[in-house]
């Protein structure tokens, strides 16, 4: 069994420890002493980072009541110097400690039950037994949960029989099983709850508590939250984004949400005009397809090669000329460094437009496909486009069109 200095301590950065027993795995070099500060992963929390004899620990496994630490390469020596990384213990227990107490006053405030708890790298979340939350309750949640951190609340870890547990006012009341004594972890007048966990001394050690979002989660709510230097960190990350968009609009930072309001309003509104540009642009190219176009018996062809247009505003174009006189139109677009064809003809014409674009397409190393009436591919060469053309009019010779 491992002595467990973490939870005597949670601010016991460096420990001498006897190396009692390692072995190589698979994953590396499982290593047992007999007493550790490396907190391994389990309640939601994970492990500490550090070194053991200046060997960095890759994690740290809790195997019944032993702890492995799990390292690149074997210890030489059985007199063991361990070191934890201090920030990151540091984060765990502002994070799990701000858990706590986020969960007791989720049930003082929503009547909402903690059923889940997960301490991530970069966000924690709890899991909530309630199936809505409103804005008005997180605002309030968040502002109560603050209030106690600056209150600096007094926080205290201790071990009680299975007698005493029953008869506390915790907040989940299961008692662990096969266990003597049970772990209590309390934040004064705040909230009871037996814990394995690192938590601070104060509730004013946490500095702060955020909540970033919450969301419908297999029937119940997920709320996503920073504690302490996250919650720092972030506040500086948007900070300094509010700041560099403030300065690009010319506006200050209250003023922000109605800037953005402002260029949504003129963005919806020219893009109203460019929609109204280019049906007219549209309408345009189709009067020229069918000015431009040869007579044949019964319909007339337009061909051309369009450089640098919009193929939306060309597409539309020769939709629109098709459908107010008999017309065959075979059009390649260069655009954005593609080559594109469209093949369209009115109704009623019979032509085998997609048979013409397949054999015009391998000319500009594209693919495509349509059918009698209209026909559309692309392809990478667009400096041939002219030749797909000529090649889908060969095609259609062939196929018995005579121009």
């Amino acid at each position: 069994m491992t002595e467990k200095l973490y939870l005597k301590d949670p601010y016991l950065t460096a420990f001498s420890a006897r190396l009692l027993n390692q072995r190589e795995t698979d994953k590396g070099v499982e290593v047992l002493l007999d007493q550790t500060t490396f907190y391994p992963t389990s309640g939601g929390q994970p492990n500490d980072q550090g070194t053991l004899n200046g060997i960095a620990v890759k994690d740290v496994i809790l195997k019944e009541d032993d702890i492995l630490h799990l390292l690149e390469q074997p210890l030489s020596a059985s007199e063991v110097k361990g070191e934890i990384d201090w920030l990151v213990r540091l984060d765990h227990m502002q994070q799990h400690t701000g858990q706590h107490l986020l969960s007791a006053v989720f049930i003082e405030l929503c009547q909402g039950s903690t059923i889940g708890f997960h301490l991530g790298r970069e966000l924690s979340t709890i899991d909530l037994d309630i199936g809505f939350l409103t804005e008005s309750q997180i605002e309030r949640v968040e502002g109560l949960a603050n209030l106690y951190i600056f209150q600096n609340l007094p926080i205290r870890a201790y071990e009680v029989s299975p007698e005493e547990f029953s008869r506390l006012k915790l907040r989940k009341k299961e008692l662990p099983e096969g266990v003597n004594r049970i772990r209590i972890v309390e934040i004064a007048g705040v909230d009871l709850s037996h814990c394995g966990g690192t938590h601070l001394r104060s509730t004013s050690e946490i500095g702060l508590i955020k909540i970033t979002g919450w969301e419908k989660y297999k029937g119940n709510i997920r709320v996503s939250f920073l504690c302490g230097r996250r919650a720092l960190r972030d506040y500086q990350k948007k900070h300094k984004v509010m700041e560099e968009l403030s300065a690009a609009l010319s506006v200050k930072p209250e003023k922000l949400n109605e800037a953005v309001t402002k260029l949504k309003e003129e963005g919806k509104s020219h893009w109203r005009e460019i929609k109204h540009l280019k049906e007219r642009l549209a309408d345009l190219v189709a009067r020229e397809l069918i000015g431009e176009a040869i007579p044949y018996e019964g319909f007339k062809l337009a061909k051309r090669v369009f450089q640098q247009e919009d193929l939306l505003v060309i597409k539309s174009a020769i939709l629109k000329a098709v459908n107010q006189e008999p017309l065959l139109v075979l059009a390649g677009i260069e655009s954005q460094g593609m080559g594109h064809l469209v093949f369209a003809s009115s109704k009623g014409l019979g032509l085998p437009l997609g048979e013409a674009l397949q054999e015009s397409c391998k000319v500009i190393d594209g693919r495509g496909g349509g059918g009698e009436e209209f026909a559309q591919g692309a392809g990478t060469k667009p400096q041939h486009l002219e030749k797909a053309l000529e090649s889908a009019l060969g095609y259609l010779h062939n196929k018995g069109l005579t121009i």
